[in-house]
């Protein structure tokens, strides 16, 4: 998972109107980047914000030289649909169980 004190990821802020608007994070390893943590203030949704963070994640990935990203998401969540519509697709959902 992307964090800030990782040796191998890039983290990313998003200004608007002098304020700050949201962040994110990539982790590159082998070529693959994991684009996560990526997120916005309430009072900036619906602006461009997280859309414009996925775009300058898979940019400076690029330009690291990855050919491929991933991220994770809960299935069927506002996240994963903000994701396939930048363009990523969905690859296996997992269950994960938990206990009374």
């Amino acid at each position: 998972m992307p964090n800030f004190h990782s040796t191998n990821g890039t983290c990313f802020f998003a200004w608007m109107d002098g304020q700050p608007a949201g962040g994110g994070a990539i982790y590159i390893h082998e070529g693959v980047a994991e684009v996560g943590s990526t997120s916005t203030r309430p009072a900036f949704r619906r602006r461009g914000v997280q859309t414009a963070l996925l775009q300058a994640q898979l940019v400076a990935a690029r330009e690291q030289g990855c050919d491929l990203a991933l991220t994770i998401t809960s299935p069927g969540s506002d996240s994963q649909r903000h994701k396939e519509r930048v363009g990523f697709r969905l690859a296996y959902t997992k269950a994960i169980l938990v206990g009374a």
